[in-house]
């Protein structure tokens, strides 16, 4: 505790924002994933570092680009290069582990852009929430969330039926794909 706030003190004196690290619980199989940090370094493979490994492929999207994947045994072929905290990955790992990545966290409050269609999220908040408050600034403009649960699969949050929903609530560490029928912006907490 006293590290961290030695840290946090010498950063804000310095002008700086201070650097964290974030675990991010991974499960055998695929993971629908993000985190709430600006990584240091995300250039992959560098910002998987700490499952090297662990991992076989990395999946992303752009809702311009599409598809974008990272193989780490196939990097001249891959199309995604580089992870952030703004965007949700898909990931598959051939056993439990846990992700470190370090970096700058970002504020629940920051901005994240959304087009119309299909996109790909990271969760920002440090505590789950049930989804009609965190997707409150975008009420009204999106048509469904999509997310994974370790066990149990796809689940679904459909704004028109919430109650027949399988998803009901969004959680850190998780990534969701969110579908818009407008482009909007989210802002967690608003």
């Amino acid at each position: 505790m006293l590290r961290v706030l030695l840290a946090l003190l010498m950063a804000v004196a310095w002008g700086r924002p201070a650097t964290m690290v974030r675990e991010v619980e991974l499960s055998a199989g695929w993971n629908l994933m993000s985190f709430d940090v600006q990584p240091v370094d995300g250039r992959l493979p560098e910002a998987l570092e700490s499952i090297a490994g662990s991992y076989e492929l990395v999946l992303g999207f752009d809702p311009v680009l599409g598809g974008l994947t990272f193989d780490p045994e196939l990097i001249q072929f891959s199309t995604l290069g580089e992870m952030d905290g703004q965007h949700g990955y898909w990931i598959w790992v051939s056993e439990d582990c846990a992700l470190l990545v370090r970096g700058r966290e970002l504020p629940e409050r920051r901005p994240i852009q959304l087009d119309t269609g299909w996109n790909l999220i990271s969760y920002l908040p440090d505590e789950a929430r049930p989804v009609e408050e965190a997707l409150r600034s975008i009420e009204g403009r999106y048509l469904l969330v999509r997310g994974s649960e370790p066990g149990v699969g796809t689940v679904d949050y459909d704004p028109a039926a919430p109650g027949g929903s399988t998803l009901q609530e969004m959680k850190p560490g998780r990534g969701y794909w969110v579908k818009m029928r407008q482009p909007g912006v989210l802002v967690y907490g608003e």
